[in-house]
């Protein structure tokens, strides 16, 4: 019986995200991971969705030439030049291919959680630190923290804000915090940190405490409880003064002077 293996399949409907991963997913029965598979595609299509399959196992290669000109030449020919390091592990120097891993950090961020594939020895990191150049916004150099089961790890995480559409016209959530530091174990670590605003009012305030009462479990949230997020406030519009308020200021204040100048 020939063993099935799937990466990870994500579905993006209507603003409301599913994601179904079949992450190194092995069995003998075909028959049933293929219907479960295509009833997951039915849904999606049924719903307008977008499906994009995504690897989450990224190939990476060893290298051994580090420094300016060679880490040039690397981009050059459509590779970026990584890092990989962490607690009791052997760090090195690493390329993986650029449009592979653009399409990943794309759909799930700069903080994500993936396994990379050492020319057959996989190991589990998320994406420490990201550069990329200020003009065209390419990926310069990744550095991965290496993931050990069992160690926790602490990472600033971008926030995902969901629900402003159900705000009033009149209304702007003020965006305060973009990334939140939080501690969580592996099997625990998320690619993002959603916060849900839907039911948010004028002069409401989001703050980490709101979050932490929000059912993140398995993750411990470093910053200040207090520490905003976002606040939701009234727009305020300027009114420019007409053209007759304008006339009707310049008539009162030269109305004085006509006096003065009659007495």
């Amino acid at each position: 019986m020939t063993k099935i293996s799937f990466k990870s399949a994500h579905f993006n409907a209507n603003r409301l995200t599913c994601g179904c991963f079949f992450d190194k997913l092995k069995s003998t029965d075909n028959s049933v991971l293929e219907y479960l598979y295509l009833l997951a595609l039915l849904l999606a299509l049924f719903n307008k969705a977008e499906v994009i399959i995504l690897k989450s196992i990224i190939k990476a290669v060893k290298r051994s030439d580090v420094g300016t000109n060679a880490t040039k030449k690397l981009r050059k020919e459509g590779w970026v030049p990584a890092v990989l390091y962490g607690i009791n592990f052997d760090s090195m120097n690493l390329s993986l291919d650029a449009r592979e891993i653009t399409k990943f950090v794309k759909a799930h961020g700069s903080g994500a959680k993936l396994t990379l594939d050492l020319e057959g020895t996989e190991e589990m990191a998320i994406i420490k630190n990201l550069q990329r150049d200020v003009i065209k916004d390419d990926i310069l150099h990744i550095e991965f923290q290496h993931l050990s089961a069992g160690q926790a790890i602490k990472i600033a995480l971008p926030i995902n804000f969901e629900g402003e559409d159900s705000f009033a016209k009149n209304t702007v959530l003020q965006k305060v915090a973009h990334e939140l530091n939080i501690e969580a174990l592996p099997k625990d670590l998320v690619d993002n940190i959603t916060v849900d605003v839907s039911n948010m009012q004028v002069g409401d305030v989001f703050t980490v405490a709101d979050l932490s009462a929000s059912g993140f479990e398995g993750i411990n949230f470093l910053d200040d409880p207090e520490t905003t997020i976002a606040s939701l406030v009234e727009a305020k519009l300027d009114i420019e003064p007409t053209e007759t308020e304008e006339t009707d200021e310049v008539l009162e204040d030269a109305e004085p002077a006509a006096e003065e100048t009659a007495e």
